[in-house]
Formats: structure tokens, C-alpha cells, sequence
């Protein structure tokens, strides 16, 4: 975006352009990418395939899971443990269970 600002600030707006092309790109990139992991976390749950899930979540604190009527949890272990206890369950409705995203609205946002 720096390099943008400063074509405009010299009145090079060809120039200007090309970072802007470059700048929208870059934000469909993101915009494919965040469609195909939502894609790939309902298509775990799905399938109860916690290999699946364990590579979908940044293996770090940072990161926070809130389960239905749950607490968050933070971090990927406890996350992840989380998954991994559900997916090897026995109860059958939770066994059964699917989603299927429908009517997704994404936006996504940053630099």
C-alpha cells in the first residue's frame, strides 16, 4: 500500500494503477483462501477427521476455539484436545452430525 501512496503522491497514476491491481488481487487471494479453509473445517466436522482439523489451527496460544455453550478455549492444545475427544466419542447425534455452510457472507480485512 506504501507504494501506491507514494505513486499518487508523484502523479504517477499509471503506476498508482498497477498497485492497485496488484492490492485487489492480493485481497481475492485472501478472500479464495479463507473460502477454502472454512471449507475444509466444515468438510472435518463433517467427516469427525481430526488429522483434517489438527492441520486447519495455527499451532500456537493464540488461538481460540468457543464450542456451543462452552467456555473459549485458547491455545491449540487445548483446542485440539478438544476436537480430538469429540471426534472419538460414542454419542451417536454428535456422530451423525454434519453442516454444510450455506449463504456465506465473507469479508475480510487488513494489511
Amino acid at each position: 500500500e506504501r507504494q501506491l501512496y507514494d505513486a499518487v503522491e508523484q502523479k504517477d497514476y499509471e503506476k498508482a494503477q498497477k498497485h492497485q491491481e496488484a492490492i485487489s488481487q492480493y485481497h481475492i487471494d485472501d478472500c479464495a483462501a479463507v473460502l477454502q479453509v472454512n471449507r475444509a473445517f466444515y468438510k472435518a466436522f463433517s467427516d469427525k477427521d481430526f488429522e483434517a482439523m489438527e492441520a486447519l489451527w495455527l499451532k500456537d496460544n493464540t488461538c481460540v476455539c468457543i464450542h456451543p455453550s462452552q467456555k473459549p478455549l485458547a491455545g491449540a492444545s487445548e483446542v485440539l484436545k478438544t476436537w480430538k475427544r469429540m471426534f472419538e466419542s460414542n454419542v451417536g447425534s454428535f456422530q451423525k452430525s454434519w453442516m454444510e455452510p450455506d449463504g456465506i457472507r465473507l469479508s475480510v480485512k487488513g494489511t
